[in-house]
């Protein structure tokens, strides 16, 4: 089993090293001004911790 999680993670840090170099790539190609009216909203995911609940071990 160890193999195969091993195979595994490889092949996500190769498609993560890969998606990488893709978008650094891209960047670098001249892109058009958007319109007057577009926008983008990106989501953001808030974290807290509960200090009643205690540590987590």
């Amino acid at each position: 089993m160890d193999a195969l999680y091993r195979g595994i993670e490889t092949s996500l840090l190769a498609f993560t090293l890969i998606l990488g170099f893709a978008a650094f790539a891209l960047s670098g190609l001249p892109h058009g001004r958007p319109e007057a009216g577009a926008s983008v909203i990106l989501p953001m995911l808030s974290v807290t911790a509960d200090s009643v609940a205690g540590p987590i071990h």
